[in-house]
């Protein structure tokens, strides 16, 4: 008869340890467990985007060839690995660290997609799976040739065929694969990860197309994944519509955000340049007959580059406008095709072509903005003519008698930071005109039929 161990730890290895424990049973007797204790570990589903594939690609998922001489044959699996004692309290860290190891890719976008627990019934053991968005090679590739053999990146749907074809056997890529496959069609919801947000000016996922694909068959078997045919492509006007009420959504988000950035970037622009305009005007002794010209530079440098701000902060705003016209005509179109079916799903909507205010009215944020800029940028103007007219007046005893005498400079600025302000005005109400865009509105209704 086997002489049975008291409870504790009866192995202790590199990594893991046995330990048994007894547990008393209500119906009377005990019954010992063999428990099997692991640090933590940690997979990734890391998914990218291949440019040359066109705009309706499926994404591509990194998958890695490892010997596994437990059961004895190479597995095809998701990146995955061990968290480090220093990483056990960090295994989004864990998580960067073995993706890059094993693919040699990072990622900026992460979300914890779950935890599982392959072999409870034995062990502590316990997988935290995270979902990797928008890969990019961070550096060479496997760091340990001996420990990965091969990687490949494969569109999810590939994937997932060769774990339902049982090509791919191991629990952790497959239930990754699947919840990955359902978040991309939309079945579920991204998770809300305790890492790292999600940056919304930069989507990750791009919605299949609508209707059926293309039957499948099963990749071949070999030491690699076989290749999968595509999914259906063809063009079908639901989903070339909803892509287009989607890129114009993304639009203007990112038109909006694009316009605070230009808006930061010029005021620390311009603070850049009046420092340095006061280090001239400090250090006047040393730099001598240079501080004139050198501070006409930083002003004319300054006003230049408000101009071309102004200029963009329009073309941000007009962005938008488009988007939202964009937008507001899918809708019209949908709401007028759903009409026989729902006579009053109009009532849904109350955002619709009629309700976009055309043009920009003062106190909005587009004109407080472009104010501040125009504003700043002309008084550099206007602080400009006032050195240019002093360096004309040196050895010239001529006047400009039009006005007072000592305030020839000041009304000289006041007249040139007059008409730059009359000229961003003249810019701003020219290309955000109302008249402009109501008539483009009124085309897209008449264009629609609407009433």
């Amino acid at each position: 008869m086997q002489e049975q161990r008291p409870d504790g730890e009866v192995y202790h290895g590199a990594a893991l340890s046995v330990r048994v424990q007894t547990i008393p049973q209500a119906v009377g007797g005990v019954t010992r467990f063999e428990i099997v204790e692991r640090p933590p570990a940690v997979a990734i589903v890391a998914v990218r985007y291949n440019p040359a594939d066109g705009p309706t690609a499926e994404p591509l998922v990194a998958l890695v060839r490892q010997p596994r001489p437990a059961i004895g044959k190479d597995t095809w699996e998701i990146p995955a690995g061990l968290a480090r004692p220093e990483e056990q309290d960090d295994l989004a860290a864990a998580a960067r660290r073995e993706l890059r190891e094993e693919t040699g890719y990072a990622a900026e976008r992460w979300v914890r997609l779950t935890r599982e627990y392959p072999s409870p019934g034995y062990s502590n053991e316990s997988i935290t799976i995270y979902l990797a968005q928008g890969a990019e090679v961070a550096g060479p590739g496997p760091a340990d040739p001996s420990e990965i053999n091969e990687v490949q990146w494969l569109p999810v749907s590939e994937a997932l065929l060769l774990s339902s074809t049982g090509q791919i056997e191991d629990g952790k890529t497959a239930l990754g694969l699947h919840l990955t496959h359902a978040i991309l069609e939309g079945k579920l919801p991204l998770p809300e990860g305790d890492i790292m947000p999600l940056d919304p000016t930069n989507p990750p996922f791009k919605r299949p197309l609508l209707g059926g694909g293309s039957a499948q068959q099963p990749a071949p078997t070999g030491s690699s994944p076989g290749v999968v045919p595509q999914l259906d492509a063809t063009l079908k006007l639901d989903a070339m519509l909803l892509e287009e009420f989607n890129y114009a959504g993304v639009t203007a988000y990112q038109a909006n955000e694009d316009r605070a950035r230009m808006f930061n970037l010029y005021l620390l622009v311009v603070g850049v340049l009046a420092s340095g305009l006061g280090a001239i005007y400090q250090l006047g002794d040393k730099v001598g007959p240079y501080s004139a010209p050198l501070a006409l530079v930083l002003l004319v440098v300054t006003g230049i580059l408000g101009i071309a701000f102004f200029m963009k902060l329009i073309r941000l705003r007009q962005a938008f406008r488009e988007s939202l016209l964009s937008m507001s005509t899918v809708k019209e179109y949908y709401i007028k095709q759903f009409a026989p079916q729902v006579p009053d799903v109009h009532t849904a909507f109350r955002w619709r072509l009629g309700t976009i205010v055309p043009g920009e009215s003062f106190g909005t944020v587009t004109f407080v903005i472009c104010a501040t800029v125009a504003l700043l940028g002309s008084l550099c103007f206007g602080a400009a003519a006032i050195i240019v007219y002093e360096l004309a007046q040196r050895g010239n005893s001529s006047t400009l008698t039009a006005f007072p005498a000592g305030l020839e400079p000041y009304a000289l600025a006041a007249i040139v930071t007059l008409v730059s302000l009359l000229l961003h005005v003249r810019y701003f109400r020219r290309n955000l005109s109302k008249r402009k865009e109501k008539a483009a509105i009124d085309r897209q209704v008449k264009m629609l039929d609407l009433p």
